[in-house]
């Protein structure tokens, strides 16, 4: 699917590191978010931001993005709800401070932030 954020970011990835990719040089790091605007990530106790580094992200992740919401289902009594269609910016940033964030890179220069995570 063309439109699908994931394959964007696989494009992204696939295009800037394919030597590092063949080689087997891409490194997963757990990164904190210190702050969200303008975003900061601890990365292996090393503060990046913007200016030191890179950062893509997964579009689902950015803040400003607009998703559509539709919903539908049925009632107890077995009638039908209608669906309903919405659409949602999202205003505030997705990343919080002390948000836990898988991270792909091959030089600690680029970083590709895959997704937020939690610990169980």
């Amino acid at each position: 699917m063309a439109g699908d954020p994931f394959n964007r970011l696989r494009d992204v990835v696939y295009r800037s590191a394919k030597r590092a990719a063949e080689e087997g040089a891409l490194i997963y790091r757990l990164g904190t978010v210190l702050t969200a605007s303008p975003l900061t990530v601890d990365v292996a106790g090393t503060p990046q931001d913007n200016d030191q580094a890179a950062f893509y992200m997964a579009d689902r992740l950015r803040q400003g993005r607009t998703e559509t919401i539709s919903l539908s289902g049925t009632t107890d009594s077995g009638g039908t709800i209608e669906v309903t269609t919405a659409t949602q910016t999202v205003k505030e940033p997705v990343l919080q401070p002390g948000d836990l964030v898988l991270l792909l890179t091959d030089d600690d220069q680029i970083f590709f932030i895959l997704d937020k995570v939690v610990r169980l």
